[in-house]
Formats: C-alpha cells, sequence, structure tokens
C-alpha cells in the first residue's frame, strides 16, 4: 500500500506530464496555491503559479515534504481553464510574468539552493516562507550558503527597506520568484528606496 507522499509525488507527476493545472495545499485545507508544475524532482517542484482571473502570474517552489495534499480535477481549476482560454482567444496578454521559462531544475542538485542563488545573483526580490512560521519574509539573497539564508527584507506596503533576516535553509519550505507581485515591489523599491541599504 502506498504512502500519502506517494501518491502526492503520483498526482504531481501525472500533472506534469499532461501540463494541467493543480491545486497544491501546503499549510491548510482552506488556503492553496493554484498552477501547473514546471519541473518536479526529489526534492520538490516548481509550480507556475496562475492567479484567480487565470493569468500566469510567477513561479514558487515548494519542498515535497510540505505539500500536504493535490487536487486536479476540481471545478475551480476548470474556471480557470476557461478564463485563460478566454485571455488567449481575445488577444489579451494572459501572463504578467517577466520571466516567462521555468528555471534550469537539475535533479541531482539541491533545487533551493540553486534557485536562490540565481535570484541573488540577478538581484530580485523573493517570497520565503518557512514550515514552522506562517509569516513570510520578502527581500533580496544578501548571503546564501549551503546552511544558511540571508534576506534583506522589504516591507510589502511601502517599498522601504526593513531588516536582514538569517534563516536555516532547512526550515525554508516555499520560495515565491519571478512573479508579477515581486516585480512591482521590486521596481517601486528601486526608484524610491535604493540609496537607503541598497543590495
Amino acid at each position: 500500500m502506498r504512502n500519502k507522499m506517494e501518491e502526492i509525488e503520483e498526482k504531481l507527476r501525472d500533472a506534469a506530464d499532461r501540463e494541467g493545472l493543480v491545486e497544491l495545499y501546503t499549510r491548510s485545507e482552506d488556503s492553496f496555491s493554484v498552477g501547473s508544475v514546471a519541473s518536479l524532482n526529489r526534492e520538490g517542484l516548481i509550480l507556475r503559479e496562475m492567479d484567480g482571473q487565470g493569468r500566469w502570474c510567477g513561479y514558487c517552489f515548494f519542498k515535497l515534504e510540505a505539500v500536504r495534499g493535490v487536487e486536479t480535477d476540481t471545478d475551480y481549476l476548470k474556471k480557470l481553464e476557461c478564463c485563460l482560454c478566454c485571455w488567449k482567444g481575445c488577444a489579451l496578454f494572459p501572463d504578467g510574468c517577466p520571466e516567462r521559462e521555468p528555471p534550469f531544475f537539475d535533479p541531482e542538485r539541491c533545487a533551493l539552493l540553486d534557485l536562490l542563488t540565481g535570484q541573488c545573483l540577478r538581484k530580485h526580490i523573493v517570497t520565503v516562507g518557512y514550515f514552522e512560521e506562517m509569516d513570510l519574509d520578502t527581500g533580496y539573497v544578501l548571503a546564501l550558503t549551503d546552511r544558511m539564508v540571508s534576506l534583506k527584507t522589504v516591507d510589502v506596503s511601502s517599498g522601504n527597506f526593513l531588516d536582514t533576516v538569517r534563516k536555516p535553509l532547512r526550515e525554508v519550505s516555499v520560495l515565491e520568484f519571478g512573479g508579477v507581485d515581486q516585480f512591482l515591489l521590486e521596481n517601486a523599491n528601486r526608484k524610491l528606496f535604493s540609496r537607503e541599504g541598497s543590495v
């Protein structure tokens, strides 16, 4: 008999193979992320995220152990597929993401470390979630080792710099990057506060 994690991995592989939408549950039964599985390995997956209006809006990395459930054929997903078709049919731009192709995902390496390194080198804002904390940290990756990550956090309301936080990589469960929210916050931060605590 298969365990729950094996069932989750099988659903994710099937969804990736057919390029279908998934609802991905990590923290509770009431909140989930929606998108298509862009990459999957034994460590985690990259979800190409979709907003509630059927538009592609960025990428999110999830450690497999953080995933509590996966749904694939729901009424909500069917509605979003219709919205996506509508965007395409109207010749409207359905993708606000500045980065269109999913990042490279080497199954033999630490995906989280590679993704954080890429965002650090490009000086892009990321949002990080943790296994044991409900709060998220949003900011620039300042320093990174195979055990720790340091972020220069940014206030999502004002765009101003906040404190620097250091967290063990093993505590990171989710990484959002390359999305509209990060892109817009990064733009505001650079225009308004580029001299203060710049990265």
